[in-house]
């Protein structure tokens, strides 16, 4: 069986900046995945990493119910059932 190979690509910000906030994006997708996607990863690593991806996937869910009240990109409904997601230790 061929092996199956991951990649990410990050071309949203271009920007030179702390890798723990793609991180924190990819514990949305639950913490198996984010925690297998930082195994492959052939960047830069420090032992804190993935707990500052943790923190800022914190604020991601705040700033979403922010928004919810600024502007109509998101409801507060959906807003809410992220944060809530994303608050959980």
């Amino acid at each position: 069986e061929a092996a199956r190979k991951l990649g990410v690509i990050d071309f949203s910000d271009r920007s030179i900046s702390d890798p723990a906030g793609d991180f924190a994006e990819l514990y949305l997708y639950g913490a198996n995945f984010a925690e297998k996607v930082y195994s492959l990863y052939r960047g830069p690593k420090d032992p804190e990493l993935l707990g500052r991806a943790q923190v800022y996937l914190k604020r991601i869910g705040i700033s979403l119910l922010v928004d919810s009240f600024i502007t109509d990109k998101i409801s507060f409904k959906k807003a809410k059932s992220i944060f809530d997601k994303v608050a959980r230790p």
